[in-house]
């Protein structure tokens, strides 16, 4: 049931979804240039192989990395392996600032 909540699970499939505009968020691979690039994308369908992604325990990744004190989990895009990364520039440092508001920057890596 998609209204229920609960604990999530490691290496299980969810679906991110915006609740706002019910859209679900999703990666594409598209070719450009001879070099494949992924993007990302918001759709409405539920039952698309493109917005499913995995959560995984730090513990369990075998890549040296650096994260964050307050991370414990990962999220993997299932299709392509890329992990989300999330980033917030504060306003001194952001040449597109609103108003002195922070923005927020959501990318993909094949690294942790």
């Amino acid at each position: 049931d998609p209204w229920v909540g609960g604990p999530v699970e490691f290496h299980r499939e969810y679906r991110l979804k915006h609740v706002a505009t019910g859209q679900y968020l999703g990666v594409v691979e598209r070719e450009e240039n001879g070099r494949i690039e992924f993007d990302w994308k918001m759709s409405i369908k539920r039952d698309d192989s493109d917005n499913l992604f995995v959560f995984l325990p730090i513990d369990q990744q075998v890549q040296s990395c650096v994260l964050p004190s307050q991370s414990f989990f990962v999220i993997q895009h299932r299709n392509s392996a890329l992990f989300i990364h999330f980033h917030s520039i504060e306003p001194a440092a952001s040449p597109r600032q609103i108003g002195g508001h922070h923005m927020e920057q959501l990318w993909l890596s094949s690294q942790l």
